[in-house]
């Protein structure tokens, strides 16, 4: 564990979300409301794609739209 947190933090840089330790005093700075806009801006169904592959059938992509547009989410690729 501290071999990779040492890895991540030479390979990004100490600045790079991927190079940053976190402390437990990180957690100590975050409250409840930043974590409810941080969910109803990030965890919504606008958020969303839909990916599909292989040998799907022709009428794949219209059904798909028709089925999750009721639904609300986002696009379909």
């Amino acid at each position: 564990m501290l071999a990779r947190r040492k890895f991540s933090e030479l390979l990004f840089g100490v600045t790079h979300p991927y190079g940053i330790d976190v402390t437990e005093k990180d957690f100590d700075r975050v409250n409840v409301e930043e974590l409810k806009q941080f969910f109803n801006k990030y965890y919504t169904s606008n958020n969303c794609a839909i990916i599909a592959a292989g040998h799907l059938p022709g009428n794949m992509r219209s059904n798909a739209q028709q089925i999750f547009r009721k639904r609300h989410l986002g696009s379909i690729l």
